[in-house]
């Protein structure tokens, strides 16, 4: 194949390069360039490349009509996996994988795209481990049906330490981003793009050489190559037209061809015989064309029909299996017919079809206007579609039977528009297109239960763009809607009780209520989603009113969550038992759920940048700081692929909490502004305490305590707006208190650690416990009462055992060293910010490791004896001197791996040694004093 490819030398070496760095892990690349410049070309010698190399090779070439067919291109993908290569799959994954290949039925069971992008993850793990490498290659990706898309994508960010190469083609010039998702998935060193260009003179002479049998005189060789801007493919159509010409090329010569590519092309197919014509238009829109299927369609002898086609060069025949040569000639061919021509193709695939799904995606296209009977037909299919998981293409199947409901069936219509907008918005989290084809479905929708149910949806999808106040209208709009049906009505009060609880906890609670008692008082049994949803935002209300939760209900909410439940109330029954896992502290419980929901809401366009948000808040509370800083920013580059309109103000509130912690105070002061602006002028409350608290803690770090005490104070009053009474929501009032005591306002500080104390009295949790311990030392030591502040702190450090946050412990102890030093209690004071200043600097807050140190000179104590080292780093020199890696030992002593390199440095430092191999020697030595021994005098 490399020996017959002309001009491309570079390019090929880029193929063997990608080829033979595939073995040390994920390596791809993207050809791209404009149609018939060759990109196939290349791509079916890294195929042959990769062969030669020994790899299993997953193929497909999509075409334009494929578009359609739901998991088409992963059909294709796999159409050589033997059950042997499966066999190794869990059960429900095999299943899931068998049913999107078409090779299982669904069953009593479903499946969804995460359960067949985890199966296709899991395999293509699984064949490498025998040490042969996979290639995954897809020509005209542009042409590949987003279900597949969406699957591969997802496959392919979890492969990166595995030896698989990805080889794509793409028409055009650039993709951004790339195609499959290359852009996130694969180091950027280890992506290659090629994008071709021109072929030279000389090997445009050798293209057309060798296939129009035809050397082209010098000048004929520079007119064509000008005309095809050295385009191989426009150069062969323009070579052909030349020798039907059998004009004689002068220098002022025009050449004989049409001006446009296009009608090139459509001269190319018009002149064909009109039985070639017939077979061609029923191919080109054919979900799978094929000799068999042209003879079902009455054309007599097909190879006939098709040879003057073959001839040309503008399909191919491989058996039973017919292709056009190059996409753009199926284009053209269904370009060249009117409308009612291409309906009669359809019309008799339909006839034809092999399949109820089949036949209903053709009479889809075939028909002219409303037709309800074809309507119910392509919903039925759409539901199949989305049962294997074809999220896409099922929600395409739901928006053409919309568009095809008769008017007098308008609630049918709405119904369907808003199943369309469910597959995108609930499968993944496609928010931007699922409000479009709301908004349409509404505004056209009659008054009834329907709309009430489109209304209420577009309401919650109008949060997640940010636009609060308009969310809440809707939801009013669709109860209005819902009527005297306790069914309808129920469910639309709970989504009006989630997007008031935003700004009016009361409202919303009183909401929420409303539904519970209309749920419980229907006779039959109701969706377990629809009541677990209910009982658990019942339960997010009485945590924010400090009021007893109702654990009895919280364990039977969760126990009725669905495991395949398709609805925005599971996902939200699901959401409130995460808030109530964030807000009560249990963070690995809570981080956990949030990384289970981006791989579910994963989707073609990347991972949920909402989502991501959250993550990066739980790890930046959790104390995982550089990870919280990388998942900020892919959230951030979410919502930048998205576009400006979708929550812009929530985006930023990830990067510029991570920046403030981090010390980066000019990056997070920014992001923080910029988000405050938004949220403010979009009415957002919950965001805008987020953001004025983000630069409350700022200002606080840089010790500017007028400042942190006006934004913290507008945080806490636009809290109480949204009615929220609980302390532990927010987390504002560690920082205030702090600010409030700064100034000098001990009146103020006392009531809002009362506060916190009634909390923790009435609905504790260990946030608060420990936050209201330790503002309850800071107002004693204010008012001169040391010794009631040092029992104060020692409640509060022993109640961070039960918080994983370390940098609020780092506070504590620092506030603890300060009484002590207060006291005159040096060892003590010492111990306490010896261990701040430790979890600072392991932390990365540098700002916050010198108030330690400057803590530290004032106690006065004579350094540490060098050999002096704190439990931890004892720990973690003797696990490094027993051989265990980095990553072994973050995992035994729960730490992450760059904290224990920091560790170790440190180590190092205090024992005169620079590297593990003197370690083992250093530790056997002798004793080394551990932080708390008795080495001051």
């Amino acid at each position: 194949m490399t020996a017959e490819i002309v001009g491309r030398t570079a390019e090929l070496a880029v193929i063997e390069k990608v080829i033979a760095s595939a073995g040390d892990g994920l390596a791809a690349l993207v050809i791209q360039g404009p149609p018939g410049i060759g990109k196939s070309t290349l791509w079916r010698a890294t195929i042959g490349s990769a062969q030669d190399a020994g790899f299993h090779i997953f193929e497909a070439c999509p075409a334009p009509a494929e578009q359609a067919l739901s998991f088409g291109g992963l059909s294709d993908v796999f159409a050589g996996l033997s059950s042997e290569q499966m066999a190794g799959l869990p059960s429900p994954q095999r299943h899931a994988l068998e049913v999107a290949l078409l090779r299982a039925d669904v069953g009593t069971g479903q499946t969804d795209q995460r359960a067949v992008s985890v199966a296709v993850a899991r395999l293509l793990a699984e064949l490498t481990e025998a040490g042969r490498p996979v290639l995954l290659a897809v020509d005209d990706e542009q042409w590949l049906d987003p279900g597949s898309a969406a699957v591969l994508s997802f496959a392919i960010r979890r492969l990166q330490h595995r030896p698989v190469a990805v080889v794509v083609s793409r028409r055009g010039l650039m993709s951004v981003p790339a195609p499959l998702g290359l852009d996130r998935a694969v180091e950027p060193e280890r992506l290659e793009l090629v994008v071709l260009g021109a072929l030279s003179l000389g090997a445009l002479h050798m293209v057309c050489r060798a296939r129009l049998q035809r050397a082209f005189t010098r000048l004929e060789l520079l007119r064509v190559s000008d005309m095809s801007a050295g385009n191989p493919f426009f150069a062969l159509e323009i070579g052909r037209a030349l020798l039907r010409s059998g004009a004689v090329i002068t220098p002022g010569a025009r050449l004989p061809v049409p001006e446009t590519l296009t009608a090139l092309v459509s001269q190319r197919i018009t002149r064909l015989p009109r039985e070639t014509r017939r077979a061609l238009i029923l191919l080109a829109a054919a979900l799978d064309p094929t000799l068999a299927m042209l003879r079902l369609a009455a054309v007599a002898d097909p190879i006939a029909a098709l040879q003057p086609a073959v001839e040309d060069d503008v399909v191919t025949v491989v058996e039973d299996a017919v292709r056009f040569t190059h996409p753009m000639l199926a284009e053209a061919v269904l370009a060249l017919e009117d409308e009612a021509a291409r309906s009669h193709a359809h019309a008799t695939l339909a006839g034809i079809a092999p399949s109820d799904d089949a036949r209903a995606r053709h009479r889809g296209q075939a028909v002219e206007g409303p037709d309800e009977e074809v309507a119910s037909a392509l919903e039925h299919a759409a539901a199949v579609a989305r049962a294997r998981g074809a999220t896409i293409d099922a929600s395409s199947l739901y928006e053409r039977a919309a568009a095809l409901t008769p008017p007098q069936l308008g609630e049918r219509a709405t119904d369907r528009a808003r199943l369309a907008a469910e597959c995108l918005f609930l499968d993944i989290s496609e928010t931007v297109q699922a409000d479009s084809i709301l908004e349409r479905a509404v505004r056209e929708a009659p008054p009834g239960t329907a709309r009430a149910s489109a209304l209420s949806l577009r309401g919650i999808v109008r949060y997640y763009h940010g636009q609060i106040d308009e969310a809440i209208e809707l939801a009013e709009r669709a109860l209005a809607d819902a009527g005297d049906d306790p069914l309808i009505r129920a469910r639309v009060l709970m989504r009006l009780a989630f997007l008031t609880m935003q700004v009016d906890l009361q409202r919303g609670a009183a909401a929420v209520q409303e539904a519970v008692a209309l749920l419980e008082a229907m006779p039959a049994a109701v969706d377990p989603d629809l009541l677990a949803n209910a009982l658990l935002l019942r339960a997010s209300a009485d945590f924010g009113l400090v009021r007893a939760l109702r654990r009895d209900d919280i364990v039977r909410a969760e126990a009725l969550i669905s495991a395949n439940g398709r609805s925005w109330e599971r996902e939200n029954a699901d959401g409130c038992a995460f808030g109530l896992a964030r807000h009560t502290d249990m963070l690995d419980s809570a981080i956990a759920m949030t990384h289970r929901l981006i791989q579910e809401k994963s989707g073609p366009g990347g991972d949920d940048p909402f989502n991501l948000v959250q993550l990066a808040g739980l790890h930046c509370l959790r104390g995982d700081w550089e990870e919280a800083r990388r998942v900020a920013e892919l959230g951030l580059d979410g919502y930048a692929r998205e576009g400006p309109e979708l929550f812009p103000a929530w985006g930023l509130r990830g990067v510029a909490m991570v920046a403030a912690h981090q010390g980066r105070l000019t990056e997070a002061q920014r992001f923080a502004t910029d988000g405050l602006e938004l949220a403010v002028g979009s009415g957002n409350l919950v965001v805008e305490v987020m953001h004025r608290q983000i630069l409350g803690f700022i200002a606080l770090s840089l010790d500017r305590f007028a400042e942190a005490d006006d934004q913290l104070s507008r945080a806490a009053d636009t809290a109480a707006l949204t009615g929220t009474l609980h302390p532990g929501r927010f987390k504002l009032d560690g920082d205030r208190v702090e600010a409030a005591l700064a100034l000098g306002h001990v009146e103020r500080a006392q009531a809002i650690v009362k506060a916190l104390e009634w909390a923790a009295r009435d609905a504790p949790t260990p946030w608060v416990r420990a936050v209201s311990a330790r503002g309850r030392a800071q107002v004693a030591a204010a008012c001169g009462d040391l010794e009631g502040a040092v029992v104060a702190l020692e409640r509060a450090v022993a109640e961070h055992e039960g918080l994983p946050m370390p940098f609020e412990l780092g506070r504590t102890l620092l506030v603890s060293g300060r009484v002590h030093r207060r006291r005159r209690s040096k060892r003590l004071a010492d111990q306490a910010l010896q261990e701040a200043l430790r979890i600072f600097e392991e932390l990365g807050a540098p700002l916050w490791a010198e108030r330690a140190r400057a803590e530290l000179r004032r106690v006065g104590l004579r350094p540490r004896a060098p050999l002096e080292l704190t439990e931890t780093e004892r720990r973690v020199a003797e696990l490094a001197a027993s051989g265990l890696s980095s990553r072994a030992i973050a995992e035994v002593a729960f730490l992450a791996p760059k904290t224990v390199g920091n560790v170790l440095g440190r180590v190092y430092q205090k024992l005169g040694i620079s590297s593990r191999a003197q370690l083992g020697a250093a530790m056997a030595l002798g004793s080394h004093p551990v932080r708390g021994e008795p080495t001051h005098k």
